[in-house]
């Protein structure tokens, strides 16, 4: 699916991204469903989110974050923001805007509703992760369209305006196709740490960041280094890459997930994420002349302490595939009706 261009012949309706506070349509899940993952669709046709409980695959709940006429794709993640023991569910407009809304998972209210980027149409790849060591899920940005990657704290998400305390360019400023994150503690030191992949024209590279504790109110007061860069293909790789990061393996260090099209195939791959030389695992899927690569999940989805990989279909299809450590498939499910041919992000 092409993320950064937008083709012609694919006719987006921009208008609708505003402040207002869209809510879910469904029913409000019980405190039993507390993990959650979600799936998106992309641009195309009407943004919609569904939210499912990661045990049975029941669908929660369903909504358009901004509104039926909104066309152009977000991205999703989920996590428990509000320190409520639910899994909230973020979402990024990845077109018209950089707008991020955070939905509650207990209320289904729209808690935080802010642009990393006003005035511009940057788009925002979002992902979750206690990146600053404080013990509350912060957001991390990376810009669709441009290079940088902001870092927002937790505990300053709800705010009208709230300002990263930290940004960085994993590819330098000359880049400007987009940036895909994830954050997972790779390094075990109780610390996540932000991964960063390029989008569509950027080179087959894949950078860890760490991160060190060293915080205050002033914006950019993070020291942060970089671990490690993963090559995961050849120089003439351009397509784009998606990434996740959880713990496959049960070392109690994540795992670093990387999805994109080769010679015509969706292809995923996981790293060990401390040691990127080990192939955890490698699958290939769906045949897709697409660029912009393969929508990828890691999420411990049954609480054993392995993450399950989940892939979103490219376009063409909804289809959603499970697989675990090993790489057998667990679930496969179409997110939305058969007519639908836009492909899913999934989180």
């Amino acid at each position: 699916m092409v993320l950064a261009n937008i083709t012609r012949s694919t006719r987006l309706n921009l208008e609708s991204l505003d402040r207002r506070d869209v809510p879910a349509t469904l029913s409000v899940p019980s405190a039993a469903h507390a993990h959650r993952f979600a799936v998106a669709s992309a641009a195309g046709q009407t943004t919609q989110v569904n939210v499912y409980e990661s045990g049975t695959n029941a669908l929660l709940t369903t909504f358009q974050p901004f509104g039926q006429a909104y066309t152009g794709g977000v991205s999703v993640a989920t996590g428990d923001v509000t320190g409520d023991g639910i899994d909230d569910v973020v979402v990024g407009a990845l077109n018209g805007s950089s707008r991020v809304k955070i939905y509650d998972g207990a209320t289904q209210a729209v808690v935080a509703n802010f642009e990393t980027h006003p005035g511009t149409t940057a788009g925002a790849f979002v992902a979750l992760g206690d990146v600053t060591g404080d013990g509350r899920i912060d957001l991390v940005v990376g810009a669709n369209r441009g290079s940088i990657v902001q870092i927002y704290r937790g505990q300053d998400l709800t705010q009208a305006n709230p300002t990263p305390v930290a940004q960085l360019q994993p590819f330098g400023a000359p880049y400007n196709g987009g940036v895909r994150v994830a954050v997972g503690d790779v390094n075990g030191d109780h610390i996540a740490d932000i991964i960063a992949a390029p989008g569509v024209g950027g080179s087959a590279v894949v950078n860890v960041y760490t991160t060190t504790a060293a915080w205050g109110d002033t914006p950019g007061s993070m020291y942060r280094s970089k671990l490690s860069t993963i090559s995961v293909g050849g120089t003439g790789d351009r397509g784009g890459v998606f990434v996740s990061a959880a713990d496959m393996d049960g070392d109690g260090k994540a795992d670093i997930a990387v999805g994109r099209v080769v010679s015509g195939r969706a292809t995923v791959t996981v790293y060990k994420g401390d040691r990127p030389q080990v192939r955890l695992l490698q699958s290939f899927g769906y045949t897709s002349t697409e660029p912009g690569g393969v929508p990828v999940s890691l999420r411990d989805l049954d609480g054993d302490g392995h993450a399950e990989l989940i892939v979103g279909g490219g376009a063409g299809t909804s289809q959603v595939r499970v697989l675990n450590r090993f790489g057998a498939l667990e679930r496969s499910f179409m997110a939305f009706p058969p007519n639908y041919q836009g492909g899913v992000f999934v989180g």
